[in-house]
């Protein structure tokens, strides 16, 4: 059993390097010495390794396309911890999860249980939202609109609406 965790934040994670140490240069706190200008390059970096560490290993053990529909869920969200869910692809997650403003986004893949969950902080969410859980939709054939696994089995591959329109014969 393994879990894979990373981190993706809208805070700089620059570090600066001294070539004469070969190391990062500390702050007087012992912490890593951040540039005076950020030009984003370290929020590219980890939404880069999220894709290519995490989310494209547990697309490939679970055998989900990167563009197919998932449904995002949380129970807790928001300074009203209010629940909710959204549908959007994997490639697609992070851009649904982030806010338009300070953040950290915890994402965590257990290979055993087969799980990708995320946990989000920011101002309105200090101690974190709930556990967003992520399920697997497929898209119907008929109108793309995003269908359970077990409906798309039983309905040939189409949404409900669209297996009764099919076979009421509304299509002719």
């Amino acid at each position: 059993m393994s879990i894979i965790k990373t981190t993706i934040t809208s805070d700089c994670t620059c570090e600066i390097y001294d070539e004469e140490t070969d190391s990062t240069m500390l702050d007087e706190y012992g912490d890593p010495k951040r540039p005076d200008y950020c030009y984003g390059d370290c929020y590219t970096e980890s939404v880069y390794d999220f894709t290519e560490n995490l989310l494209k290993p547990y697309a490939e053990a679970t055998g989900w396309q990167l563009d197919h529909p998932i449904k995002v869920e949380v129970s807790s969200i928001g300074w009203q911890r209010r629940s909710g869910y959204t549908f959007t692809t994997l490639e697609g997650l992070v851009e649904t999860l982030q806010i338009d403003g300070d953040f950290r986004i915890q994402f965590e893949y257990d290979d055993e249980e087969q799980s990708l969950t995320a946990i989000r902080y920011s101002h309105d969410e200090p101690t974190g939202t709930g556990t967003f859980t992520i399920e697997h939709y497929l898209p119907c054939v008929k109108c793309g609109d995003p269908v359970p696994p077990a409906v798309y089995e039983e309905e040939l591959e189409m949404c409900v609406q669209c297996s009764h329109d099919y076979f009421d014969h509304k299509d002719e």
